[in-house]
């Protein structure tokens, strides 16, 4: 009776374990794979989604794929000549469900350049823009990226005879606000890339060595 017990219970633990093992082979085969384009480059990977850049017309197209639900989004064309499209695409971020990246350009004399901040949900698809700054030039030097959508970014916004920086501007959005300035200087140094803290609620950073921080 024994030996019958155990032989019955032996049975039962093998049987669950097949179960389990069989459950999750059907998820991965069910599970968004995110298959690229032929010809297609990487540019990031992450757990949440796969960016690739495809060949066009006089540039290069560039694209999300969310491993969450295998949705595709554009992020943007980067051309071969100035004003064909964007100067490049880059700083990616990757927090929970959302993807945050900067797209350059430049006026079509290349006198000046400017960065446009950009916010995709990797749920839905949808993505917002956001200026780097309000001054005619700009260049972002540091962003920060939190779960629920919300940003922070410091940017350079002067610049002098050798293209060093002479201004900055603090940054910030919340998951479904508007960009708003939060603070600047005329020190290129007054405000660390590093000081920069995205909480929930809040963001904090140093000015001249003082600690500030805000409600985001």
């Amino acid at each position: 009776m024994a030996r019958n017990a155990l032989a019955v219970i032996a049975l039962i633990v093998l049987a669950a374990v097949l179960a389990i093992t069989l459950a999750g082979q059907a998820h991965a085969s069910t599970a968004p794979r995110c298959a690229l384009p032929h010809g297609a480059d990487v540019v990031a990977k992450h757990r949440s989604a796969v960016l690739y850049s495809t060949r066009g017309h006089e540039g290069n197209d560039y694209f999300a794929c969310s491993r969450l639900n295998g949705r595709r989004s554009k992020l943007g064309f980067v051309g071969d000549e100035i004003c064909a499209g964007w100067d490049n695409i880059a700083h990616f971020h990757f927090v929970g469900a959302f993807l945050a990246y900067v797209r350059s350009g430049s006026d079509c004399a290349g006198v000046s350049s400017y960065d446009q901040l950009r916010r995709l949900d990797l749920r839905t698809g949808a993505q917002a823009s956001f200026p780097a700054s309000d001054e005619e030039s700009s260049l972002v030097l540091t962003l920060r990226l939190r779960s629920d959508g919300a940003l922070a970014w410091l940017t350079d916004v002067g610049f002098d005879d050798n293209d060093d920086p002479t201004a900055l501007q603090l940054w910030a959005a919340g998951p479904a606000g508007r960009a708003q300035l939060l603070d600047r200087s005329e020190n290129a140094h007054a405000i660390p890339r590093g000081s920069l803290v995205l909480s929930p609620g809040s963001l904090a950073w140093t000015k001249d060595g003082a600690p500030a921080t805000t409600t985001v």
